[in-house]
């Protein structure tokens, strides 16, 4: 159970320790990745709460009470949140993999498989909103090819780590040096994605606002958009404040 008294944003461990005992499918690292990927899709009602069945698998239950309930779904909203905060701060990083000095040959084919997998889980979390890449544009397009071809890389990596063939100590070091470039790069794309996709929403708002109420070829008028005030819950099922969770990010 986790402790309801943490109000700070929840760390990977605390996430961690939640996912854990309730049985989740997914690891801190792997919903961190899910979450960036989710975060990056243009469809705007996606939210944590949409990507528990990917988290859990089927069915679950948070807690056997509903303060547990509240506390165990506090922390799996809350780092949804802190992700967007760290998005926002130009903070956002890959999960951490332990590395000794000189990383051992297991260690970097670990790394390797990491990141790999990270990819793998951000796509998924661009699946979840039902993202078609020509909404991206050109340059998500080209975005996305990057991505898969780091991701491909990290695969060819950890084929070659994991053949059982012992490296020298320089090899190993310049390894560790190839795989810590190919991983900014990824996240690189990652977060140009996700502006792209920021931009992507701004104008579908920006759009829809300039024809609201006007009315179309059939005589018919466009629906007014829901005005969501700044300190009532946003709409995205986070559980924050509109000001605090996508009002955020609305300039």
């Amino acid at each position: 159970m986790h402790n309801a008294s943490i109000h700070h944003p929840p760390t990977l461990a605390e996430l961690d320790a939640v996912l854990n005992g309730l049985g989740a499918k997914l690891l801190g690292w792997q919903v961190r990745a899910l979450y960036l990927g989710a975060q990056a899709s243009t469809s705007f009602g996606l939210g944590p709460h949409r990507l528990l069945g990917h988290i859990f698998g089927g069915e679950f239950v948070l807690g056997e009470s509903i303060d547990e309930m509240n506390a165990n779904l506090g922390v799996i909203v809350g780092y949804w949140n802190r992700l967007l905060v760290e998005k926002r701060e130009g903070a956002l990083a890959l999960s951490r993999v332990p590395m000794s000095t000189p990383p051992t040959t297991g260690e970097l084919a670990a790394l390797a498989s990491r990141r790999a997998e990270e990819v793998a889980w951000f796509v998924h979390g661009l699946d979840a909103g039902g993202d078609d890449p020509i909404e991206f544009g050109a340059d998500g397009q080209e975005t996305l090819r990057r991505l898969a071809e780091a991701s491909a890389f990290f695969k060819g990596f950890h084929e070659v780590l994991g053949s059982g063939a012992d490296e020298s100590v320089d090899k190993r070091e310049e390894t560790r040096a190839n795989l810590e470039r190919l991983s900014e790069v990824a996240l690189s794309e990652m977060i140009t994605l996700s502006e792209l996709s920021d931009a992507v929403r701004a104008e579908a708002m920006a759009e829809f606002r300039a024809m609201e109420g006007r009315p179309t070829n059939d005589g018919a008028r466009v629906a007014r958009a829901m005005k969501v005030g700044r300190n009532e819950q946003c709409p995205s099922g986070s559980g924050k404040k509109w000001k605090k969770c996508c009002g955020a990010t609305v300039h």
